[in-house]
């Protein structure tokens, strides 16, 4: 019965440690440089031109996002030039800190991250791969 205590804490340790492996490989993976795949617009065509999206397709294509660790990145865009604290939740989530308003949702879902934002003529969809 005295090894009772030490089986428990053993268990929990092992608990543990799977769960550090299994938080540390999602966030070393996303770790690096990340360019645009895709972009999606989905636009009031009362508020724009097929040549204003053609010409903010051609600037948002040159976005990166470096997660230079486990909770820093750098956000490079046409509006966002700066460094984010970033934390990923379990079902993928993204946050960052400060918060920034011009991405309203960032998501790392099977090796690509995808960033929704809204604009005063419509929606822009990014999706990002690692390179």
């Amino acid at each position: 019965m005295d090894s009772y205590p030490g089986n428990i804490l053993r268990k929990f340790f092992k608990i543990l440690a799977i769960f550090a492996l299994f938080s540390c490989s999602r966030s070393s993976s996303i770790i690096g440089t990340w360019t645009v795949d895709k972009i999606n617009f989905e636009f009031d065509e009362r508020k724009s031109t097929p040549e204003m999206i053609r010409q903010l397709g051609e600037i948002e294509k040159h976005n990166t996002l470096i997660f230079k660790n486990d909770s820093i990145v750098h956000i490079n865009m046409a509006a966002i030039n700066a460094d984010y604290h970033y934390q990923i939740s379990k079902d993928g989530t993204i946050s960052l800190k400060p918060s920034d308003h011009l991405i309203s949702n960032i998501s790392l879902n099977q090796n690509v991250i995808n960033t929704e934002t809204e604009t005063p003529i419509g929606m822009m969809r990014i999706t990002y791969k690692k390179h």
